[in-house]
């Protein structure tokens, strides 16, 4: 696969939390995705404090845009009722 990732990493994303193939930070950027998400009001100042011990302000900038991105583009596909076929399952 494409920068070194794996089926392996792809297969474990769901349980990220206690997974050892991924690092702080992309546990922190996978973290980062749900939150954004699903419950966003739980990014409080300590969440903050965590998240810049890992990010620079630029790159918290990227990862939100990417997020905002990916979760507007997937709600406005569910709005208009489009839907592509993915070979690969998600569990």
């Amino acid at each position: 696969m494409q920068n070194g990732l794996t089926e392996a990493a792809y297969a474990e994303v769901s349980n990220y939390r206690e997974s050892s193939l991924y690092t702080d930070r992309e546990r922190a950027a996978i973290d980062f995705a749900e939150r954004f998400s699903y419950d966003h009001s739980s990014m409080d100042d300590d969440y903050w404090v965590g998240l810049r011990a890992l990010f620079s302000d630029d790159e918290i900038l990227d990862l939100s845009t990417c997020v905002a991105c990916f979760v507007g583009g997937g709600r406005q596909l569910a709005v208009l009722g489009i839907r592509r076929e993915c070979p690969t399952e998600i569990p």
